[in-house]
């Protein structure tokens, strides 16, 4: 069995229940700060000029970027634009 198949096991045979209270407050953290840091970032200056090279450049949308309700992107572009 290979790493991949063990974790995806692993993953999927485990139930909220399982696992710490604390874990499960530390996930929830980590999600609200991201999706903060996320939302609070669509407005920076790098944000915007990285947003308009991807729409510029276009190509096939299948991806939506955070926060932003225009065009959907090619996947790498979505992905490069998500990422700042």
């Amino acid at each position: 069995m290979t790493v991949a198949h063990e974790l995806a096991t692993f993953l999927t045979e485990t139930k909220t229940a399982d696992l710490p209270e604390q874990a499960l407050e530390n996930a929830a953290m980590v999600i609200a700060s991201t999706l903060a840091s996320a939302a609070y970032g669509t407005g920076i200056a790098s944000a915007r000029i990285i947003r308009a090279v991807a729409q510029e450049r276009g190509g096939r949308g299948d991806a939506a970027v955070w926060f932003d309700a225009g065009e959907k992107l090619p996947v790498a572009s979505a992905i490069q634009v998500n990422a700042v």
